[in-house]
């Protein structure tokens, strides 16, 4: 199935980004650096994620030290993880477990129990011509082998495609808690906004009183506002929306919140961030709006 091979090529693509990252963030890390403790339980766990299975990443640590620079890589890297647990979530939704199942035997041809590299490459070039490189597979066996015995097991193969909750969660602890406070109306949500959002709110304000959208204009108001805010894209969007998408509600709840009037149809502004499904605006579609 092709959404299979899309998948392992999400993974594979996301996972050079953040090795890019990685090399440099290894250039610039400092030991004093301080690390986001409503997305990392300890100091290891952050560790573990910015320099996993990468002991030459090490080799260079610290050479040019720079901790401003390197909390900007890691928020980067964090982003990119959140990219590609959005993107994967979303891919998992096409397969069913009896589909899964059907494709573990597929690549399991020898019927041995186990997925182990050759069985995958063979797979992925014998049915959809897909080259893959020693990188990649390493990659992807890096994200489904858990036990690192250098086999994917049928249990661990089904669990990739079916667990939800990633190590880098969807959500910051304050979104979570606005979702699971949300009253049935699905209007109201837990404040408090951060002062980003209230930037964000005057910037939906400006949108709403444009009749006529010129591009021009769009983008000149797009640069105000990113030169404005303090947050990342990824913790704004976070604070915002009440799921991992973002909808017209959630602007409303926004405006309601800073009390600003709701002058026209809100789902003309979300059709600017997805015009084919506005009211499930994901966080990459947000980036891309921001984007120019």
């Amino acid at each position: 199935m092709k959404i299979v091979v899309k998948y392992f090529y999400t993974i594979c693509q996301q996972e050079q980004r953040k090795e890019t990252i990685r090399q440099m963030i290894a250039e610039y890390f400092d030991d004093n650096i301080e690390f986001d403790k409503e997305i990392f339980k300890d100091y290891q766990e952050f560790l573990k994620f910015i320099f996993p299975f990468r002991p030459k990443s090490l080799n260079k640590l610290g050479e040019s030290k720079n901790i401003k620079y390197c909390n900007i890589l890691i928020q980067q890297l964090i982003e990119t993880q959140q990219i590609m647990d959005t993107m994967l979530i979303e891919q998992r939704k096409e397969l069913n477990q009896q589909e899964i199942l059907k494709i573990y035997k597929e690549i399991d041809t020898t019927s041995d129990g186990f997925i182990d590299v050759i069985k995958l490459r063979k797979y992925l070039q014998q049915q959809f011509n897909y080259q893959t490189s020693n990188e990649d597979l390493i990659y992807i066996f890096r994200r489904m082998d858990k036990d690192e015995d250098g086999f994917i097991s049928m249990a661990e193969f089904i669990d990739e495609f079916t667990f939800e909750k990633q190590q880098i969660s969807q959500m910051s602890t304050m979104a979570q808690t606005r979702q699971q406070s949300q009253v049935s109306s699905q209007t109201q949500f837990v404040p408090p906004y951060s002062e980003d959002c209230k930037e964000f709110a005057l910037f939906i304000n400006k949108l709403q009183k444009i009749q006529v959208i010129d591009q021009e204009e769009l983008l000149k108001l797009k640069r105000q506002f990113i030169k404005q805010k303090k947050q990342s894209f990824l913790n704004l969007f976070e604070d915002i929306a009440h799921s991992i998408y973002l909808d017209h509600r959630d602007l409303f709840n926004l405006l309601q919140y800073f009390k600003i009037n709701v002058s026209c149809d809100l789902e003309r502004i979300c059709k600017l961030f997805n015009e084919d499904n506005p009211d499930q605006i994901c966080f990459q579609d947000f980036l891309n709006f921001f984007t120019f």
